[in-house]
């Protein structure tokens, strides 16, 4: 009966280590997660929806706060944000 067991755990070693190699052998490169879709869009195409608006309104979130500044003109939020 032991031999038996024995004999059992050898085969369930043999079929892990088989399927631990396919498992490997199936991984040819790591897999990107779509956490942002869309961030693999190129930057070329921010411009061609057309140039920016004079004022527009900016968003900040800091500290868990969250400030909105209207009508902020389009340089002083690019400075900000640079």
């Amino acid at each position: 009966m032991a031999a038996t067991g024995s004999a059992k755990s050898r085969r369930f070693a043999a079929a892990c280590g088989v399927l631990s190699r396919c498992i490997k052998a199936a991984e040819t490169r790591p897999v990107a997660l779509p956490l942002m879709p869309g961030a693999e869009v190129l930057a070329q195409d921010e411009h061609a929806v057309g140039p920016a608006p004079e004022h527009a309104q900016m968003t900040i979130f800091y500290g868990g706060r969250v400030l909105v500044l209207d009508e902020g003109p389009a340089r002083k939020a690019d400075d900000r944000v640079h």
